[in-house]
């Protein structure tokens, strides 16, 4: 997800003006739900306020949305101004930040005696990535939902490049074998190129895999400039420019890798849960395809993972009732259904066992599978406050190294820097 820099603490709304749309019913209790999201998420928060004001009458919820672009600018410049939304969605790389401006509230009052226990896992899964603790460690945000990062591949390029997929997760790809199914692809099939691996998003998930990331597990040490992050950056470079890769779709820019995909150019691409249905409708009939588990770095996964949190504002005037619709919203039930409309991956531990959709449940296994095998050093760096910050720098100078402007180790040099300047 997209990265938007801190809290912007303004001392009046000034002149911006804005529209909102608005869904609401009932009345009672008014509460103020701010979201964005894409139509059939916004339908699911819909019908969950349907629902939820059916079984509690004296509660009015009102919803306002508004498209992620404008979404962050309004919600800061609200913030700024006192008028904070009693609750709000976030991601979990903006959560922190939030958290530490006095922004969230507290949830331990309000929550069930031994509630977030159901988010544990080792602070390895739902609760050390959709809600980083403050340092104080009390809970101040839900996972509403998260997502994985995964392949998807043309099954007639596969069957006529004679190339197999993995048969579980404990027999992965590994970068070589990523590299000559790229090969294979590129030379046997009518694909242009071969793949689109981890570096479609600007967050570091190469690195991680290559044993790297922002910091070390301390989170204080910068750790990018190692032997192994060096060569596989170089590695990246080189399906670059072999044209293995489109470049075109480094971190998107321009290309997504969807279309390209679609259109027979590309015969394995790297996305996100959320993005299948968008895969389903691009391709239509035109060929079958498939998924298929991530590939392997040298030391880890490095899973690209992502999600959301919603959060009730400390300055809300009904807080005990925003909590307690974030409960509710946030039960097995209702995450189910929301993942279900949205093919999003759900925060809870049970329904990671049992989660069913009604459409590609075969193809979302994967990520589901995959989801607890997250490197601990990816939500580290998640957790650090100037992480967005970071996370510019890295799209800015890899870019630059992969374009061949600058050499992977300045790339890698000046990235420290920046890192060590924001920690």
């Amino acid at each position: 997800m997209q990265a938007k820099k801190g809290v912007v603490i303004l001392s009046a709304m000034g002149m911006m003006v804005f529209l909102l749309s608005t869904f609401s019913l009932a009345a009672g209790v008014e509460i103020e739900h701010y979201a964005w999201g894409r139509p059939k998420e916004i339908e699911a928060f819909k019908a969950q306020i349907v629902q939820y004001e059916q079984e509690n009458p004296d509660i009015k919820i009102t919803l306002n949305t508004l498209g992620w672009g404008q979404y962050w600018d309004v919600l800061e410049t609200r913030m700024g101004a006192g008028d904070t939304p009693d609750i709000y969605r976030c991601v979990p790389s903006f959560t922190l930040r939030y958290i530490k401006a006095g922004l969230a509230a507290d949830l331990s009052p309000y929550l069930p005696e031994g509630y977030w226990e159901r988010f544990s896992e080792e602070g390895r899964f739902f609760s050390s990535y959709p809600t980083p603790p403050a340092e104080d460690a009390k809970p101040y945000a839900f996972p509403q939902m998260t997502e994985s990062m995964f392949h998807v591949y043309n099954k007639e390029y596969f069957a006529m490049a004679g190339i197999e997929t993995p048969k579980s997760i404990e027999d992965p790809w590994s970068y070589f074998d990523f590299e000559l199914v790229g090969r294979r692809l590129k030379e046997l099939t009518p694909a242009e190129y071969g793949f689109t691996g981890r570096m479609v998003n600007t967050n570091p998930w190469l690195i991680y895999s290559l044993g790297g990331g922002f910091v070390e597990m301390d989170g204080k040490t910068v750790n990018l400039n190692k032997a192994m992050v060096i060569e596989g950056l170089k590695w990246q470079k080189r399906m670059y420019d072999e044209q293995i890769e489109p470049i075109s779709t480094l971190f998107k820019m321009p290309d997504s890798p969807l279309p390209l995909f679609a259109q027979g150019r590309l015969g394995l691409i790297t996305i996100l849960s959320w993005e299948v249905p968008m895969i389903d409708e691009l391709v239509g009939d035109d060929f079958e395809w498939d998924a298929t588990y991530l590939v392997k770095g040298p030391a880890n996964f490095g899973l690209g993972v992502g999600g959301c949190t919603i959060i009730a504002s400390s300055e809300g005037k009904h807080v005990k009732e925003s909590v307690d619709f974030l409960i509710w919203m946030n039960s097995d039930e209702q995450q189910e259904k929301f993942c279900q409309a949205s093919t999003f991956i759900p925060t809870s531990v049970t329904l990671k066992q049992t989660m069913k959709y009604d459409r590609y449940t075969d193809i979302l296994k994967i990520p589901l599978e995959q989801l607890l095998l997250v490197p601990r050093i990816v939500w580290i760096n998640y957790k650090l406050e100037n992480y967005q910050a970071m996370r510019q720098a890295h799209k800015e100078l890899i870019a630059e190294a992969m374009y061949g402007r600058i050499s992977v180790e300045e790339a890698l040099e000046e990235l420290g820097k920046v890192v060590e300047k924001n920690l």
